[in-house]
């Protein structure tokens, strides 16, 4: 039953709770037709459920006591020889008829020990009282546990707004751990290109001398030519690779600041979710209060 609760429940927590804290559950004798004529009976408003939610409940509170089974026939539940000694120590012959309305559901009840008689205010005054707090007691518990499963979903909504917001702190956590990771980096490359840079210029200068050492003996055919020109190619070569070692610092330097600013873009929509799941969190601890207030009220 607890788990249908919240399906049925859906539509009413639409509802501002503090707008219903005067709806309370109502038994009031009322005459009606019904399968056996029309007699006095017993009306009951329970706000906030549905016959098709308190049907079970209710055959098992009707039936508390007894052997007697409840059985429907043409939308009467009946149940035949019930005993509630609260009311009166006959076997009792209870009929009740639903009647959904905006607000919650419609119950109509009469008791009688012969089919022909049934009770009334005037004629019964005591078991009228009986039979009045008997079916009040059963709405009483209905409305409180329609309300009280609204709590409950109130609290698991709750606890899911506050695991996101948890969850954002943590990802503003875990992007300033990657700013400041980037910026490591960053001061590493320049440490890194600075050393580059002096190495470059350093084999510049190497290769200026060995280029005139080339021009030189230019010409000469022999082993000096051939092993200058290729100290020369060998210069070269480290020279690119300096070169290249150059531009990838500056490109993971410039791939650093990029991925902070994004970082940085980042925190701004975080803090603005923060503060937006705050303000929920807030909303939501006052409609559980509130929810709580009238859970209190009810009666």
């Amino acid at each position: 039953m607890k788990k249908f609760f919240i399906l049925c429940l859906c539509p009413v927590l639409i509802k501002p709770v503090m707008a219903q804290k005067d709806m309370q559950v109502t038994v009031k004798e009322v005459i009606e037709s019904m399968s056996k004529g029309t007699h006095s009976g017993f009306e009951m408003m329970i706000p906030e459920q549905t016959y098709k939610s308190i049907k079970g409940e209710l055959g098992k509170y009707l039936r508390k006591g007894s052997k007697s089974k409840t059985e429907e026939v043409n939308g009467e539940l009946i149940i035949r020889g019930a005993v509630v000694k609260n009311i009166t120590h006959l076997p009792l012959n209870i009929y009740v008829k639903n009647r959904e309305v905006t607000d919650g559901v419609v119950l109509t009840a009469w008791f009688t020990a012969d089919d022909e008689t049934f009770y009334s205010e005037t004629a019964n005054p005591l078991e009228a009282a009986s039979i009045k707090k008997y079916l009040h007691d059963f709405g009483v518990q209905m409305h409180y546990e329609a309300v009280n499963e609204m709590k409950l979903n109130q609290e698991v909504q709750l606890k899911k707004t506050e695991n996101e917001l948890e969850e954002l702190i943590s990802e503003k956590q875990r992007s300033e751990k990657r700013i400041k990771e980037a910026e490591r980096d960053i001061e590493n490359n320049k440490r890194s290109l600075e050393t580059t840079g002096k190495l470059l210029m350093s084999k510049e200068e190497e290769l200026l001398r060995q280029r005139e050492l080339v021009s030189k003996i230019s010409g000469t055919a022999g082993d000096e030519e051939k092993l200058a020109k290729s100290n020369l190619k060998k210069l070269e070569s480290d020279k690119k690779k300096l070169e290249k070692e150059q531009e990838s610092l500056n490109r993971k330097n410039d791939n650093c600041a990029s991925g902070i600013e994004n970082e940085k873009r980042n925190i701004d929509r975080n803090l603005k979710m923060q503060d937006e799941k705050k303000a929920e969190i807030d909303k939501k601890k006052e409609k559980i209060k509130a929810i709580t207030r009238f859970l209190e009220s009810i009666k």
